[in-house]
């Protein structure tokens, strides 16, 4: 019997020597994917699939969007950030408008934006294409309803023409111009005619909010900014327009 042994351990050996190289075969096959050329590629324990990244939004406008109004962050652009899975930059300035207006009086400056110069939409483009949107938003025009139509037939489209050159690749929203809980002024209706037409021209979306501060208790003490209820009716208003 002894005799035998040798040739049973070698039998063993070769069969434990089978089932290894088996298993490392099979770890090796489920750590490999096939990639289109048919070779392996080794996904590594410290290969991990990227989560899909969050869209940015530049949110371009006025005091509205600046947020004045609110407290504890609550402006609107961020409530619409926050509800449409955004990253955001908020390019909001007091006293601003469409138009350049570079005969600005300081004093009234500091007033609209704290600064003593507030730049205009025009003005903010750079800062925009510096952020390297995917989304644009833009919001206000209250500030220019004195305008004549001669400047706001020039001065829109020449905006949005802008922004469109400088951005081909961004999609643009552009919102109806707010009002506060008085009656708007005729000269709004005719000041938002000339936005939609004008962001339609340059592949924009126009989104027509109405008018969402329809209560007294949407304003803040100044009663001509929205509260923190107010910035949440326009988020409310904006984000059934991107629904």
């Amino acid at each position: 019997m002894e005799r035998y042994w040798p040739k049973v351990a070698a039998v063993i050996a070769l069969a434990v020597a089978v089932i290894a190289a088996t298993l490392i075969g099979l770890m090796r096959f489920n750590n490999e994917a096939p990639t289109e050329s048919g070779g392996p590629v080794r996904n590594t324990p410290g290969d991990v699939t990227p989560a899909a990244k969050a869209p940015l939004a530049v949110f371009i406008g006025d005091s509205y969007t600046a947020g004045t109004g609110s407290t504890g962050g609550a402006s609107f652009v961020r409530v619409v950030a926050d509800t449409q899975g955004w990253n955001f930059e908020n390019l909001g300035e007091g006293g601003t408008g469409y138009l350049l207006n570079t005969d600005q009086d300081p004093k009234l400056a500091r007033l609209g934006c704290g600064k003593d110069y507030c730049p205009n939409y025009p003005e903010v483009i750079a800062a925009a294409v510096e952020a390297e949107p995917d989304i644009v938003v833009v919001s206000g025009g209250r500030n220019n309803v004195t305008a004549s139509t001669d400047d706001l037939d020039a001065g829109i489209p020449a905006f949005f023409e802008q922004l469109r050159d400088a951005l081909p690749e961004a999609t643009i929203y552009a919102t109806s111009p707010l009002w506060d809980v008085t009656e708007p002024p005729e000269e709004l209706g005719r000041l938002a005619d000339i936005v939609r037409a004008s962001v339609q021209s340059v592949g924009g979306t126009y989104l027509d909010l109405g008018q969402p501060l329809d209560d007294p208790g949407l304003l803040a003490r100044d009663k001509i900014h929205p509260d923190n209820e107010g910035h949440l009716a326009i988020a409310d208003a904006i984000n059934k327009k991107l629904r």
